[in-house]
């Protein structure tokens, strides 16, 4: 397996693993001024600590930086159940999804082959990397915005049902 210890989706532990992700370890540590050791241990879902309120901030600097992503921001505005504006570049966010997805089908492939099917371990692993990508997807989806053909693209689906 992937070696990726499942996270609660869209808290801030997930957040961390998401700018580990997009910076590593190391740019992390030094965007906080902290450990690498204590990075990861950001990560953990059953760790106590997690970084303060500036040290999120410059995470999501970095990482915004880096790929117009802000994974604490998204993990806070979850939180409230607040949807921010798009802010991130749709191609990033593609490509972002797409490693998403890659994932899923990896550990699906890894899971058959090692038995034909998943234990109890592989199954949370899984979910979580559908998580990952269903976050992923609603980014994209926010990233692209709505566009003028949305609702005539609806009129056609309907017309079409109701003409089958």
């Amino acid at each position: 397996m992937t070696g990726h210890k499942p996270r609660t989706p869209r808290s801030f532990e997930h957040a961390t693993e998401l700018a580990i992700e997009t910076l590593g370890a190391g740019r992390c540590a030094a965007a906080v001024g902290r450990s690498e050791r204590l990075v990861y241990a950001w990560s953990d879902d059953h760790a106590e600590a997690l970084p303060n309120a500036r040290q999120m901030l410059a995470l999501d600097r970095a990482c915004r930086a880096k790929d117009g992503s802000t994974p604490f921001a998204d993990a806070y505005a979850e939180a409230l159940d607040y949807t921010p504006a798009p802010q991130a570049d749709p191609d990033v966010c593609v490509r972002r999804l797409l490693g998403s997805i890659g994932r899923v089908c990896d550990h699906h492939e890894e899971a058959l082959a090692d038995d034909g099917r998943y234990d109890a371990a592989e199954r949370r692993e899984q979910v979580q990397h559908l998580y990952e990508a269903r976050d992923r997807l609603d980014r994209c989806i926010d990233a692209i915005g709505p566009t003028d053909g949305e609702a005539a693209g609806v009129e056609d689906i309907e017309r079409h049902r109701r003409a089958g």
